[in-house]
């Protein structure tokens, strides 16, 4: 069985890249991706992201988002190969197009999904 890491010091140098990301305009295309998100109750940074889920959730409804309790599903993560949390499986046309992995704020998750899609027409 695979082991279940949260990082920490790559989260950190990841949250410091993200300020660069522009702010969402609202027009960005996120219809037919899908979000699988892997987290579990006793991470601290999926409880921070949470509030970013939501949001996305709220701002892009074509969106499609499954939150995925790794303590409660560890088949489903051992499949997905989830070895860090909080993480997001990105499909589009029924295939993985990313991943998004760590505590990022909310403009740098939408920017990095718009960036997946319009990579994979």
């Amino acid at each position: 069985m695979r082991a279940f890491f949260v990082l920490t010091t790559l989260l950190t140098l990841t949250c410091l890249g993200c300020s660069s990301a522009p702010e969402p305009t609202g027009d960005e295309d996120l219809s037919g991706l899908t979000l699988d998100v892997y987290w579990a109750e006793w991470c601290g940074p999926c409880r921070q992201m949470k509030p970013n889920w939501i949001r996305l959730a709220e701002n892009y409804p074509e969106l499609e988002m499954s939150r995925i309790n790794i303590d409660k599903n560890q088949r489903a993560a051992s499949q997905a190969e989830i070895e860090s949390i909080p993480q997001a499986v990105v499909i589009y046309k029924g295939r993985e197009i990313g991943r998004v992995i760590g505590l990022l704020d909310y403009n740098a998750v939408v920017h990095r999904l718009a960036r997946m899609k319009a990579a994979n027409p």
